[in-house]
């Protein structure tokens, strides 16, 4: 895969020239997720749709809530309609719903990626030579 180093922990698929083609299918991917995650505001009904959070004990700008289900799907085949993780911002008991996060397998190409989601429009991000804390102790 080639791609752009983008520090010591993630690389980043380059981004490949703008067309028509790839706009129209990058509006259709938009129109799709965007009325998918309308439902998704009320953190409650992500919750009830198998979204669960990762990390909650750690105080975080953005807290991730992950589908596993859509994750394992996600290794097979892009679906604008289902996110591995829904993205929201905490301010005291409440989340705001501030983005979507899709994922890939690492073994997939550039080639593949840009047939998910047009390279001219977005990038993918890999996660590379990643800190962990020893086995049995919690960030």
């Amino acid at each position: 895969m080639t791609t752009t180093h983008m520090g010591a922990h993630m690389h980043m698929s380059a981004l490949r020239p703008a067309s028509a083609a790839d706009s129209a299918k990058a509006q259709q991917i938009v129109d799709s997720a965007r009325a998918a995650l309308e439902k998704y505001k009320d953190v409650k009904a992500a919750e009830a749709d198998g979204f669960k959070i990762f990390l909650p004990q750690v105080k975080q700008p953005m807290y991730h809530f992950t589908n596993y289900e859509y994750a394992m799907e996600a290794g097979w085949k892009f679906n604008p309609e289902h996110p591995t993780s829904l993205l929201y911002e905490k301010t005291g008991d409440t989340y705001k719903l501030i983005g979507a996060m899709y994922t890939a397998p690492a073994r997939l190409s550039e080639d593949e990626l840009d047939k998910r989601v047009p390279l001219s429009v977005a990038q993918w991000h890999q996660h590379v030579n990643l800190c962990r804390p020893p086995k049995g102790r919690t960030p």
